[in-house]
């Protein structure tokens, strides 16, 4: 969508996922009744959103679940959280591209936004929370967190909290050798307890 139409990112995933499962329910090769939405990473915030739209889904399995990315933001930006939203900061903001690292890291996502300014790229990621709408979730769903995630902070735990449909949590630990966003160092750990417990539900 964002290279062949230009379509940027955006939060209401509720509004999203009900005609992607349109489409899959319209191939004879798809069982209608076995349809799970995987979310991981930014996709384990938008994903539950999407879910909280879409009745039909058989499961939602999210690495790692993601509650809202307001905190997050804020306590990194330290100080500067206290200009998010003003214009007369930009340059100062911008300045952060100058920094190799933080380059590398903020251009691509601001891309996907279809943003140039950096303070307009931070302050919309304050529009991506699932606070209001992870009640609305009624599939079974399997959150998992990270012990060793510098990304999330915890975030699983609380999406997995204000959950109120049949649910499932796993925490995943430096012992297990599964370190990192995403299970970085051992992913194929994250995938055995998903297909696991997908198994488990869908036989």
């Amino acid at each position: 969508m964002l290279y062949e139409r230009g379509v940027p990112m955006r939060p209401d995933w509720e509004s999203v996922v009900p005609g992607m499962v349109d489409t899959l329910t319209g191939h004879p090769w798809v069982d209608p009744e076995r349809i799970v939405l995987v979310g991981r990473s930014f996709g384990g915030l938008i994903a539950p959103r999407g879910a909280s739209g879409e009745p039909r889904l058989a499961a939602l399995v999210v690495d790692p679940g993601q509650l809202e990315m307001g905190s997050g933001v804020m306590q990194r930006l330290g100080d500067l959280a206290q200009h998010l939203d003003d214009p007369g900061a930009d340059d100062q903001f911008q300045s952060l591209l100058t920094i190799p690292s933080l380059q590398a890291f903020l251009a691509p996502r601001m891309a996907t936004h279809g943003i140039t300014s950096v303070r307009a790229y931070l302050a919309d990621l304050l529009r991506y929370t699932n606070e209001d709408t992870a009640a609305a979730i009624t599939c079974p769903s399997f959150v998992t967190d990270n012990e060793t995630d510098t990304v999330s902070v915890g975030q699983g735990q609380a999406l997995f909290d204000h959950l109120t449909c049949p649910k499932a949590f796993r925490r995943f630990t430096r012992p297990e050798g599964a370190e990192g966003h995403c299970e970085g160092m051992a992913p194929t750990v994250f995938w055995t307890a998903a297909f696991d417990w997908l198994d488990d539900l869908l036989a």
